[in-house]
């Protein structure tokens, strides 16, 4: 037994052996961290200090100084820059899929928001519905939408945000599939079964989204060609039901013009919070991108809100980009005018048809300028944007382009933040270029490669690491999804992040194997 004078300096806790692990442990990597951290209790503690791995996090993160610093100030906890850390460079492994039906080919697929429903559109005109049932998927619906309603194909699927009801976009058959596509709301009860409750015509491409979260109505697009080279968008506002409280209360109000730039077209849309009173006032970029994408809203858009961002992405061969409109998002009362009785008014009616006057000459760019509304702000990408997606912090979206890169960018003034590009970088052309749907969460970003590739990129938007899932889908990957809030879990045997991927007829998961990591105290 020892005496305290015979007590050496390399021993017990405030001994120096903390600090020379420290200095030898600062040279490691994570994976070598957390190797030497299960030798002895001693090095497991010294392993567990924050500020080794807050130094690996902010090492593979930018050289923006402003950006680090408000990385330290959002994150408090000192565990957290492990966690942080894990989450970022865990490895995806595949966990199973869900194999819609031979013959299928899947266009798109949408997580409801509490991640218990899945819809999924084919190019044959089919709408499935699969349920987290038991901690296992099963198909619960399916409507054949050729049948029910000519459709020739089902495009893309939308949940509104606090309800149950489901927005599909599709094209019709028998007509020009390039201009005459249908916008169909579903409204599924506790069986899950899909009731039709509104349709409304929409043109090819953005074709409409939602307008409310609680699903109450939804806009849709028209696109106009008036002379080569020379067209518009026109956006209404559509009730999601044809049953109002009153006969002066309208179902369609149309809300704007949009000048199609370049005779480009408007590709996605989405509506979101006008956050132009709580912005965080900073010069930096790095610093807007960490309050941006750590900041989470968990609140819903109020009832009483009538004013949103109406956010388009819209390009052509050459250019690309993302525009901003404010928009009411309430209908508006009916108001019908007549003028004189009906004798007369029928007696004028049957003059005009009988000898009605000439069509006015087309009108100018200057004075179709002029009858649109210009965007509040606009944003111009490096080539044509092919998906977006809001974050969970409502305060920036990721957008897809076809050039690989994926631009974070701001919300409402639609500053690019941040540019990631993948380590393999796909080569899109023209002929090979399609929608893809990105997704996002707390944590990660997610999209396919896109250009008929089974490839899916994924980062982490804590230090923009970029890690690719090991296995590439067999068929093209159309859609990426994520839950965009951690409960409930998509994989309750797996609480890790699960990642779904749409490609040929099966719906690829992979998961996350990020560990829960326990503060050093409790070592």
């Amino acid at each position: 037994m020892c005496c305290d004078e015979d007590t050496s300096v390399w021993q017990l806790d405030e001994g120096c052996t903390a600090s020379v692990l420290y200095e030898i442990f600062s040279w490691l990597s994570g994976e070598e961290l957390a190797r030497v951290g299960a030798v002895c209790r001693l090095w497991r503690r010294s392993a567990s200090e924050p500020a080794l791995w807050r130094r690996l996090l902010l090492r593979c993160n930018s050289a923006d100084t402003e950006a680090t610093r408000a990385l330290r100030d959002v994150i408090t906890d000192p565990s957290q820059w492990r966690q942080e850390y894990v989450n970022a460079h865990a490895p995806w492994v595949t966990v199973g899929g869900l194999q819609v039906g031979s013959g299928y080919v899947l266009q798109h697929a949408a997580l409801s928001p509490d991640g218990s429903r899945l819809a999924i559109t084919t190019d044959d005109a089919t709408l499935f519905i699969w349920e987290l049932l038991e901690e296992a998927w099963k198909e619960s619906w399916q409507c054949d939408l050729g049948a029910l309603r000519g459709w020739a194909s089902a495009a893309r699927s939308d949940w509104a945000e606090c309800s149950s009801r489901l927005l599909v976009a599709g094209a019709c058959a028998l007509v020009d599939v390039a201009t005459r596509w249908e916008l169909l709301v579903f409204d599924f009860d506790e069986q899950c079964k899909g009731h039709m409750k509104s349709r409304a015509r929409c043109g090819a491409g953005a074709a409409g989204c939602w307008a409310r979260s609680d699903g109450s109505c939804f806009l849709s697009l028209e696109p106009a060609l008036l002379t080569p080279g020379l067209s518009y968008t026109t956006v209404w506002l559509n009730a999601a039901t044809q049953e109002t409280d009153s006969e002066y209360t309208g179902v369609r109000t149309r809300l704007l013009r949009i000048f199609n730039e370049d005779n480009a077209h408007v590709l996605q849309t989405l509506v979101m919070d006008d956050s132009s009173d709580d912005m965080v006032p900073s010069t930096s970029r790095g610093v807007t991108y960490v309050h941006a994408t750590r900041w989470y809203s968990g609140h819903f858009v109020s009832e009483q809100s009538d004013q949103r961002l109406l956010l388009a992405s819209w390009g052509n061969k050459n250019r690309g980009g993302l525009s901003a409109w404010s928009i009411p998002t309430s209908l508006k009362r009916v108001e019908a005018r007549s003028g004189g009785g009906l004798a007369d008014r029928f007696a004028a009616r049957r003059e005009q048809r009988r000898d009605p006057p000439p069509d006015p000459p087309p009108p100018t760019e200057e004075e179709l300028r002029a009858l649109c509304d210009p965007p509040k702000a606009t944003c111009d990408l490096c080539s044509r944007p092919l998906g977006i997606v809001e974050h969970p912090g409502r305060k920036c979206v990721w957008v897809t382009t076809s050039s690989g890169a994926v631009y974070c960018v701001h919300i409402p003034t639609l500053e690019p933040l941040q540019v990631l590009i993948p380590a393999q970088l796909t080569l899109h052309t023209d002929s090979f270029s399609h929608y893809v749907q990105p997704a996002a969460s707390t944590h990660y970003v997610a999209t396919p490669a896109g250009s008929l590739s089974g490839a899916v990129h994924v980062w982490s938007t804590t230090c923009r690491s970029h890690a690719q899932p090991p296995l590439r889908a067999p068929a093209p990957a159309v859609a990426a999804l994520l839950p965009a809030r951690p409960a409930p879990a998509l994989l309750p045997a797996h609480p890790a992040p699960a990642l779904l991927v749409v490609a040929g007829d099966t719906v690829h998961m992979w998961r996350n194997r990020a560990t829960i990591q326990s503060a050093p105290d409790t070592y």
